[in-house]
């Protein structure tokens, strides 16, 4: 059965882009005057952990906290040049919510594994967005993108090679052989050791892509109108720094430096990341590396974001 979940998963997003379908949804709840707040979210705001025995997720939490109606587009690898392309057409619309909340990692929008993939860098989708022009009157989700990837795609994107803190340079094919259908933890730490750098480790350089994307969003955001807050999608720094002590934690800090920099040079309404403050327990399981969180740990971002709204007056 689960392979023909995942087959008719298959069929559906090769006809019918899910991004754009979510993106309709949003513009007219935003056009019926429905959404208090625009939330562009990542698969942090998708996911809970399997021993959560309360599985709410961000953005009911956020509209627990602030009593307002939530407007929510996420998907996972969205980075800021899907937000940047999701403001851009929902800008043409007359209507705006009271603000918008966004949601970034740093790997989706610096990292060659996240930004190159054939699904998570979603290329049909902004190339459908990109098509998008005004008057906006509905966003058109069959036959208009599509998440699907041929396997010469998928191939292409796995012969890519890239360096890595701890890794050196290999191809990403070669890395993933090393950790996929392994299961789920708990796994040996050099298994451990490879998951983290496969992710976190591509250096962010000056150079690198990814922040004239940022720049651009903030710009966007600007564009748009409204109060804005972008708060940090976090990654397990603390078992991060175990498996790699005194390496770890200044990498992290630099590139999201870099990350945070790019952002606040495009907006005048941004004076910096919403960082919570979270611990082992607030993952979703730090011993995965991945940006998802526990309850508790959606408990704190929520309560985080709401805090920052209420600063703004919205």
């Amino acid at each position: 059965m689960p392979a023909v979940r995942d087959r008719m998963r298959q069929v559906r997003n090769r006809w019918i882009d899910q991004t754009l379908l979510r993106l309709e949804q949003a513009r007219r709840q935003l056009e019926q005057g429905e959404g208090d707040i625009l939330l562009l979210g990542d698969s942090s705001c998708l996911y809970w952990a399997h021993a959560d025995t309360d599985r709410t997720l961000i953005p009911e939490l956020l509209a627990e906290r602030t009593g307002a109606s939530i407007v929510t587009v996420a998907g996972g690898g969205y980075d800021a040049r899907m937000h940047d392309a999701l403001l851009r057409v929902l800008g043409m619309a007359d209507n705006r919510p009271r603000a918008v909340l966004a949601c970034l990692a740093i790997r989706p929008n610096t990292a060659t594994h996240v930004r190159e993939h054939p699904l998570h860098g979603h290329g049909r989708t902004r190339a459908a967005l990109a098509r998008i022009s005004p008057p906006l009157r509905r966003v058109r989700a069959f036959a208009n993108g599509g998440s699907a990837a041929p396997k010469r795609e998928v191939a292409e994107f796995r012969a890519r090679t890239v360096t890595t803190r701890w890794g050196g340079t290999a191809t990403l094919g070669e890395r993933l052989a090393k950790v996929e259908g392994l299961g789920p933890p708990p796994w040996p730490t050099e298994v451990e050791q490879m998951r983290f750098d496969y992710f976190h480790g591509q250096p962010v350089h000056d150079d690198n892509p990814g922040l004239a994307d940022l720049t651009a969003f903030g710009r966007r955001l600007d564009e748009y109108g409204v109060p804005a807050v972008v708060c940090w999608s976090q990654v397990p720094v603390a078992h991060g720094e175990r498996l790699f002590p005194g390496e770890f934690e200044t990498a992290i800090e630099h590139d999201l430096g870099l990350v945070e920099q790019a952002l606040c040079q495009g907006s005048t309404r941004l004076d910096g990341l919403l960082k919570p403050v979270l611990e082992d327990t607030d993952f979703q399981d730090y011993r995965n590396g991945i940006e998802h969180y526990s309850y508790s740990g959606r408990v704190k971002v929520a309560d985080e974001m709401a805090k920052a709204l209420a600063a703004l007056g919205v």
